[in-house]
């Protein structure tokens, strides 16, 4: 697989007028970017592998009886990062995020490692300067410093709530003390415990929030058990309907501005991390497109 000549070049089998840049309301921009992480690596590739998921994809909803054929979905070249800096491979995701805002186009970015956030929100915060973040995840990723950089993986939050952005944190279930102690002053947690024993508490929180929405998903939020591609794993973690259950909760009502799917580590042999991501994606452009997301 290489970032030089992709292998795949858009997300689902749709028909060729739905995936051009002219004709698409929403656009899928790839992440390439490892640069911190420090587990299971293989994040650059996470992307290609994501759209070479989606290709296996039926485009029904038997949930809700929808056809998704006509999603209007541009998948973005992916940049190349490799060589790059954190900040240098920021600032170009950063650029491809606001191309696509500028051009009407919903973003998703699909990374790549946590970091991703960071870029996304940036360009983000220059239409909205209020905004929300919802961000999924087995960690807290409030770090200071890891591994010697301000902008680890492990450091992806604080750095976007230095952006001046508020959060929802839903699903943390590995964190050291100095993250509790700095998300208990910054950040609203519902661990999956919580959200099992109370399952309205998300949305009594979210029915407070009259900002728009961004939402982060790191892929670690789910059990190991379904999805094992993943840079830092992380037992107990949510099921897949129970995922679902919290996307469509996020989009019901507010406006939902974009969002990362980041943090799978495709493993040999093994698709179903990567089908998951695109299965998700795919729900993600369906709420999108069928919701009330202006």
């Amino acid at each position: 697989m290489s970032q030089e000549k992709p292998l795949y070049s858009r997300f689902l089998n749709l028909p060729e007028e739905n995936f051009s840049w002219d004709a698409a309301l929403c656009s899928l921009i790839q992440a390439p970017l490892e640069t911190t992480t420090s587990f299971q690596h293989g994040t650059a590739w996470a992307p290609q592998a994501i759209l070479r998921a989606s290709e296996q994809l039926e485009l029904y909803d038997p949930v809700h009886g929808r056809d998704l054929s006509d999603l209007a979905i541009a998948t973005v070249a992916a940049p190349k990062l490799s060589g790059l800096s954190t900040k240098d491979a920021l600032t170009s995701l950063e650029l491809l995020v606001d191309k696509s805002l500028d051009a009407h186009k919903w973003p998703l970015v699909v990374g790549g490692e946590q970091t991703c956030s960071y870029a996304a929100l940036r360009a983000h915060l220059r239409r909205h300067p209020k905004i929300c973040v919802i961000q999924l995840d087995a960690h807290l990723d409030l770090k200071e410093s890891f591994g010697g950089s301000g902008f680890s993986h492990r450091c992806a939050a604080r750095r976007v709530l230095e952006l001046g952005v508020s959060m929802i944190h839903l699903g943390a279930r590995s964190f050291s003390r100095d993250e509790a102690e700095f998300a208990a002053q910054a950040v609203s947690i519902l661990s999956v415990d919580s959200l099992r024993s109370d399952p309205g508490s998300f949305k009594r929180l979210l029915d407070r929030i009259t900002d728009p929405l961004y939402l982060s998903i790191d892929m670690s939020v789910l059990d190991p058990s379904l999805c094992p591609g993943v840079s830092n794993p992380e037992p107990s973690g949510l099921l897949w309907n129970e995922l679902l259950q919290i996307v469509e909760t996020v989009f019901e009502g507010h406006t939902v501005v974009g969002a990362d799917l980041v943090e799978v580590s495709p493993l040999p042999g093994d698709a179903r991390s990567e089908l998951l991501a695109a299965k998700l994606a795919l729900k993600l452009f369906e709420l999108h497109q069928t919701g009330t997301t202006p």
